[in-house]
C-alpha cells in the first residue's frame, strides 16, 4: 500500500470513529468509543510503536484511576 493510500485510510478511519463518538449521547459511551478506536489503531502497530502505545494507555488508565479515588 502506498503512503498516499495509507494516509487516506487513516483519515477515513479517523472520520468514521470521530463520527461514532460524536453520535453518542452518553459521555460514558463516548469514552468507550474512544477506547475502542484506540484499541483498533493498535492493530496497525508493531515493535517499539506498540510498546509505546501500551505505556501511554497504561499511563492514562493510572491517571484515571487516581482521579476516581476519594
Amino acid at each position: 500500500m502506498s503512503v498516499k493510500a495509507q494516509v487516506k485510510s487513516a483519515e477515513n478511519r479517523a472520520e468514521y470513529h470521530l463520527g461514532r463518538i460524536a453520535a453518542e449521547v452518553s459521555p460514558r459511551a463516548k469514552a468507550r468509543m474512544a477506547a475502542e478506536w484506540q484499541m483498533a489503531e493498535t492493530r496497525r502497530l508493531e515493535g517499539d510503536a506498540l510498546d509505546a502505545a501500551v505505556v501511554e494507555m497504561t499511563r492514562v488508565a493510572r491517571e484515571m484511576n487516581e482521579r476516581s479515588r476519594p
